[in-house]
């Protein structure tokens, strides 16, 4: 607990409510943003291909293949394509023809929809492009891992070929009509353990590069819902809800260290050994102090009082014995104390509910005048 110009902060409890906004704001963003690529695809295999690419500045925006935009020359990649031949020639004539691109990134069929060439799959050890008629520049080594690529006798693939493997193309180029049509085989280079390539990042973005300020479209296949039973706490720190459920803890942590602060650690203590007043007053003053009870700090200033009075006056003064004595130290209060009430005297000795703050500070005013007052009687006194 730390004291600003008045007013008691603490930290914990504020630590605490800062976790639950975030927690709130990052569902509302996650909830209430628009249909976007970040909304749809923050995680799984091509989570970097949209941050890498967003964060450079393309602007990228999920499409559905049966409501597409006018074309003003955008680019439309369709990730993992198995169209069947009459939606695939739709998409040309509606997107390529007019005058945009299309790059379809992975063929799931066993043949390709352009050049009718079948499908291989074979350990690629190299990845290369082609600079000059001689010369080659290699973009990634797969050591091996079996990727999808057309076959090397194929001429018309290797006359408009990009990217290529010793085994054969990976990528290649061709027309229709006003428009471009560019054809990867295997979709996992443009998924996270092949994009983290230096060399392939930039090269997919020099192919990007013409549509940088235009728009580039996505179209992907929505995975198919099974009915197989998740985890609970595989479903909490699944997805979006791994923010949400680390506020959680983060709170709950927060929570359990608070408690701990507002009782402090138990102490084993002696039960027979005599405690001194300061142990007890500082005692009482831990429980004010979480109780906020103003009726336990009346009872121990009376307390104080009656023991500073009678070690005043040399006696020991019961508040449950003789109503009498009472009534005789009071009149003798009321000597001593001329311009102090009776009413305020008696005032002194008692224990009111529901005192004010103001009210138990004036009476340890008057308290402290009696005793005041006494100590200087009791020493006239003595020396005559």
């Amino acid at each position: 607990m730390k004291l600003f110009k008045g007013f008691k902060i603490d930290i914990v409890s504020v630590l605490g409510v800062i976790g639950l906004l975030l927690t709130v704001l990052c569902f509302l963003s996650a909830n209430l943003s628009g249909d976007s690529v970040d909304r749809v695809q923050q995680v799984g295999p091509y989570s970097l291909f949209y941050r890498l690419y967003k964060n450079l500045g393309y602007r990228l925006k999920k499409l559905n293949a049966t409501t597409l935009p006018n074309q003003q020359g955008d680019l439309l990649i369709y990730l993992d394509c198995n169209p069947n031949k009459e939606d695939l020639n739709n998409l040309i004539n509606q997107w390529v023809k007019p005058g945009g691109s299309l790059l379809i990134a992975g063929i799931n069929d066993d043949y390709d929809p352009f050049c009718s060439a079948k499908v291989n799959t074979s350990r690629v050890n190299s990845i290369y492009i082609k600079k000059e008629s001689r010369h080659r520049q290699t973009i990634l080594k797969p050591n091996g891992k079996q990727l999808k690529h057309l076959p090397e006798n194929n001429d018309w693939a290797l006359k408009n070929a990009i990217v290529f493997s010793e085994q054969g193309p990976l990528l290649y180029h061709t027309t229709q009509g006003a428009g471009s049509i560019y054809v990867l085989t295997e979709s996992d280079l443009l998924k996270i353990s092949y994009l983290r390539e230096e060399k392939v990042a930039i090269f997919f973005n020099d192919l990007f590069k013409p549509y940088f300020h235009k728009r580039i479209y996505l179209i992907y296949e929505v995975p198919t819902r099974t009915d197989q039973a998740i985890p609970v706490l595989t479903l909490l720190f699944k997805d979006k809800m791994f923010f949400v459920t680390m506020q959680l803890i983060w709170i709950m942590l927060l929570f359990v260290a608070w408690q701990g602060k507002r009782f402090g650690q138990p102490q084993l203590m002696d039960p027979y050994r005599k405690r001194t007043l300061s142990e007890h007053l500082k005692a009482v003053a831990n429980f004010y102090q979480k109780t906020r009870s103003l009726k336990i700090i009346d009872h121990i200033n009376l307390e104080y009082f009656k023991f500073k009075l009678d070690k005043i006056m040399g006696r020991r003064f019961k508040s449950n014995g003789d109503p009498k004595e009472f009534e005789n130290l009071i009149r003798y209060l009321g000597t001593v104390l001329p311009d102090i009430s009776e009413k305020q005297i008696r005032f002194c000795f008692s224990e009111t509910e529901n005192l004010m703050l103001n009210q138990i500070q004036n009476k340890e005013r008057i308290r402290n005048i009696i005793l005041k007052s006494l100590k200087r009687e009791r020493q006239r006194i003595n020396l005559s």
